[in-house]
């Protein structure tokens, strides 16, 4: 798996939550992109 690129990472704080988010390239990419996510508990209280 190759030419794949990552750009762009963000994280941020909305007051209860942290976000991470990246855009990804990837060449000839023939799916339809979904609004599907992933959640990541971390247990981290502070």
């Amino acid at each position: 798996m190759g030419g794949i690129k990552y750009i762009n990472p963000r994280c941020s704080f909305d007051g209860l939550n942290w976000w991470i988010s990246v855009g990804v390239e990837y060449p000839d990419n023939t799916e339809i992109p979904t609004s599907e996510g992933i959640g990541i508990d971390l247990g981290v209280e502070n």
